[in-house]
């Protein structure tokens, strides 16, 4: 099962379409860690330091206007 995960930092928010729920569930495992990295579409991301994770199963509809 795929969705969006949401990762808050400390300064921005980092927004990954297409995550695997099981990649979700190793970043909250990392959160706080100073280095954090994740495999997503065959791509290692590098996010640095974490404070929270979300998941949303469905797609963000963007053109809502957030």
């Amino acid at each position: 099962m795929a969705g969006t995960t949401l990762v808050l930092k400390e300064e921005n928010l980092v927004v990954l379409e297409n995550v695997e729920k099981s990649v979700y569930e190793e970043l909250q495992h990392k959160t706080g860690d100073e280095n954090c990295t994740c495999a997503v579409n065959e791509s290692v991301v590098h996010l640095g330091k974490v404070s929270s994770v979300l998941w949303n199963e469905d797609e963000i509809d963007w053109e809502y206007g957030y």
